[in-house]
């Protein structure tokens, strides 16, 4: 089965949000930064790739926090990675790498995307209420 990984990074001051990431093809449809592992990496070097490639933030530490099958089109064990902020950005000038939108979201905002089913059996396994 193929590997995937979501990275979950948390606002450095108000913890209600999350970092966001549009689809590229769809700017209104958010999800958390992720993508598929290579062949030739860990899920943490995959996550760590994903995390710079889409939104220029090289993450100090990642802590595996959950991990789920989704089922679809391609049958996927994602693996959820979460990260604070390094101290050193500003989050309001987190700015996306690719054709895609970053925003600091809500948890309900990341349940209306198309990844919604998975981000709320994250947000349950986590007890964020």
């Amino acid at each position: 089965m193929r590997e995937a990984v979501v990275v979950l990074m948390l606002h450095p001051t108000d913890i209600s949000l999350f970092l966001g990431i549009s689809r590229k093809t769809d700017h209104t449809d958010f999800g958390l930064p992720g993508g598929k592992v290579d062949p030739d990496e860990t899920k943490k070097v995959a996550a760590h790739r994903e995390l710079l490639e889409e939104t220029g933030i090289e993450a100090d530490r990642l802590y595996e926090v959950f991990t789920q099958t989704c089922v679809g089109e391609e049958n996927f064990n994602v693996t959820t990675y979460l990260c604070a902020l390094p101290a050193h950005i500003q989050p309001d000038t987190v700015k996306s790498k690719e054709n895609s939108v970053l925003k600091w979201l809500t948890k309900q905002e990341l349940l209306q995307g198309s990844f919604g089913d998975y981000n709320r059996q994250l947000f349950d396994h986590l007890c964020i209420g």
